[in-house]
């Protein structure tokens, strides 16, 4: 079940990840590649802010175990079935609890419905009908709190410079660069969601 209480969610994921690290974690073959992919993603994330990627350097995270996203209730924005089944399953694999819509109307109906309340937003890019740039813009502009202010990570193949412009301007927080990888898609997803916790905590 998602939780409303953020804060205390990943509080439990950081305290419940390190337990399972003594016992061994689900993911200890991390390669080199990915290890710089998510540097890498990082530094695309914000190309003109130096200070911004030397702080996201700076961030101690946690092996990737199968609690690293324990209480996080994401919702994947996908119009392939397959897609979808696939980020759901990497997403559940580290324990958190999963939501799925594959159009961009579904996307902000179930954001909307406030229950379950969504933590964060992985949204496609290319899809048919309303595209993941005019969903986010929707999501921004909405009247609700909760849904306008959710962070927006992007899925997406190789983002150009305009691309990566496109979607700073329709209010993405980062982006998943295709084919996604596990340990660069949960500490994305771990980078947005940091400054909401504390926010919660202060």
């Amino acid at each position: 079940v998602c939780s409303s209480d953020l804060s205390r969610t990943l509080y439990l994921a950081r305290t419940q990840a390190k337990a399972s690290q003594q016992v061994g974690a689900v993911f200890q073959r991390v390669s080199a590649e990915s290890q710089t992919d998510v540097h890498a993603q990082a530094e695309q994330a914000n190309p003109s802010d130096g200070a911004a990627d030397a702080a996201h350097g700076r961030l101690e995270f946690e092996p990737v175990t199968d609690t690293s996203l324990l209480g996080v209730c994401v919702l994947v924005v996908n119009d392939e079935p397959g897609n979808l089944q696939v980020v759901q399953g990497m997403l559940e694999t580290v324990g958190a609890t999963v939501g799925t819509a594959q159009s961009g109307e579904m996307a902000l109906t179930m954001l909307r419905q406030g229950e379950p309340r969504y933590d964060v937003v992985l949204m496609d890019l290319q899809m048919d009908g309303m595209d993941g740039l005019e969903t986010t813009r929707q999501i921004r502009a909405d009247s609700l709190a909760e849904v306008r202010e959710v962070p927006v990570l992007a899925m997406t193949g190789k983002l150009m410079d305009r691309e990566r412009e496109k979607t700073a301007k329709a209010g993405m927080n980062g982006f998943l660069s295709k084919p996604i990888s596990m340990v660069g898609m949960v500490r994305e997803i771990q980078r947005v969601l940091a400054p909401r916790a504390d926010g919660q905590t202060s």
